[in-house]
Order: structure tokens, then sequence, then C-alpha cells
């Protein structure tokens, strides 16, 4: 009686159905490392915006506090301004720490809970201080008119539309240069990380 188990065909097709494994293994692992790089590429881009958005903040605060003191405002709001520019600053730096600890080495989801919160946390910071920008620049327009000696309300409004402009601009820049490309780079890796746990 013939034994079928050891017959030449159904060795073959063993041989042949472990090979097949074996080049599956290798392509999803060979994915996995392209996955795995292609996050760790915009993680570092991540890390790279939130250097210069901690730049941009530091390098504001030099030069409006010197600004400032040239222009002869009043001690107070020098405090005050000193006050809200190092809050930017730490809050940039609270940022880009986060983003720090977005690591390609931990586990991927460990990695997308980071970035997600990141992503709240610069919301937040949106929400909370784009008003208290408003303000500020609402007391500096004041504190450089009253300095500056205009008593018109003509100059006063022309002073006040100035900063408006500038204000605008900045924060198109501040939007266009630093916040979109983090929240694109942010969506990027999430969705990376989503396809990475698909494979």
């Amino acid at each position: 009686m013939t034994n079928d188990t050891h017959s030449p065909e159904l060795e073959e097709m063993r041989r042949q159905l472990a090979t097949l494994q074996q080049r599956l293994d290798s392509q999803a692992d060979f994915t996995d490392k392209q996955m795995r790089k292609a996050v760790k590429s915009s993680v570092d881009s991540l890390h790279a915006l939130g250097n210069k958005g901690l730049a941009v903040c530091l390098l504001a605060l030099v030069l409006v506090l010197s600004v400032s003191f040239e222009q002869g405002i009043r001690p107070y709001f020098l405090i005050l301004t000193f006050i809200f520019l190092a809050g930017n600053a730490v809050s940039a730096y609270f940022l880009r720490m986060e983003k720090r600890q977005c690591s390609t080495q931990a586990d991927m989801l460990a990695t997308a809970r980071r970035v997600e919160r990141y992503k709240r946390l610069n919301s937040r910071h949106i929400r909370i201080g784009l008003p208290i920008t408003l303000l500020w620049g609402a007391g500096y327009v004041y504190e450089v008119t009253r300095a500056m000696g205009m008593t018109s309300v003509k100059e006063i409004a022309s002073m006040g539309l100035c900063a408006l402009i500038g204000g605008c601009i900045g924060g198109l820049i501040g939007w266009t240069c630093f916040h979109r490309p983090a929240m694109r780079e942010a969506d990027k890796i999430l969705a990376q990380i989503e396809e990475l746990e698909s494979l």
C-alpha cells in the first residue's frame, strides 16, 4: 500500500508553499520597514517645525522687548509684554517636547496617541492664545500712541490699523509656515501608522 504523505507531488507542493510563505514574510517585513521609514521622516519634519517655531518665539521676545523699551513704553506694560511673550515661548517649547516624544522606535500605537495629543494641545494653544494676543495687541497700540504723544482719533486709528494689518500678516505667516505644515505632517503620521497597523 502506497503512503500518500510522502508522494513526490505532495512534497513539491509543500516546498512551494514554504517558499511562497517566505516570500510573503519577506515582503511584509520590507513593507513594514518602508512604512516605519516614512513615519520617521514625517516625525523628523514635525521636530524641525517645532524647532523653528521655538526659535521664532525667542526672537520675537528679544526684538519686541528691545523695541518697546526704546519707544518709552511704561515698565508695567513691558513686564506684561515679557510675561506674554515668555509664556508663548514656554508653550512653543512644551509643544516641541511633545513632538520629540513621538518616536518611531516605540510602539506605533503609542506614537499615534502622542501625535493626537500634540494636535489637541496645538488647537488649545491657538484657542487660548489668539484672544490673549488680540488683547495684548490693543494694549500695545495704546501704549505706543501714548508714548509717542498721539492724541487725535485719526492718528490712533491709523496706528491701530497698521498694527492690525501687521498682526494679520504675521498670523498668516505663522499659519501657513508653521501651523498648517505641522498639522499636515501629524495627519500624515497618523495615516501612515494606520496603514502600518493594517499590514
